[in-house]
């Protein structure tokens, strides 16, 4: 089927730009994930549609933040949105039995056909870094856990 070849001369191409990137990845699920500093940048690649993939890169800021009484943080994260060049922040509930605890994402996606390695590279690095940068700062005010905790 030509989604399974798109999908997988996408996971060639990511393969090949973490190498040329020397960074240490292991494989998850369907995709990579990267260490950096006190976050993870989650990478997987993704059927679209029948013709097309997304690369979807998700650093974890901060889990197990509770929803109720930081509503605050949902202001802070819209404004947070405006500075970011690269990605999208927000919270996403853990699970479905417990929609009250969730995790503070921060996101970007490529279209996987036209990525090539500074795009790549770039999107990694902005999301790892960001993600490491703030999850101390909101930590402090809506609690929850870095990965490394």
């Amino acid at each position: 089927m030509e989604s399974n070849k798109l999908s997988q001369d996408l996971r060639n191409k990511v393969e090949g730009f973490l190498k040329e990137m020397s960074s240490s990845y292991e494989l998850f699920d369907s995709g990579y994930k990267i260490r950096e500093g006190s976050t993870v940048v989650f990478i997987k690649p993704i059927e679209w549609t029948d013709s097309s993939t997304i690369l979807r890169l998700i650093a974890v800021v901060l889990t197990n933040v509770t929803k109720t009484g930081n509503e605050a943080m949902f202001e802070e994260l819209s404004q947070l949105n405006n500075k970011f060049l690269f990605g999208k922040i927000y919270w996403n509930p853990e699970n479905a039995e417990n929609p009250d605890k969730g995790s503070i994402l921060l996101e970007h996606n490529f279209i996987g056909e036209h990525l090539n390695y500074e795009q790549f590279s770039s999107g990694v690095a902005a999301l790892a870094l960001s993600a490491d940068d703030i999850d101390d700062k909101l930590q402090l005010k809506y609690g929850g856990d870095r990965w490394i905790d």
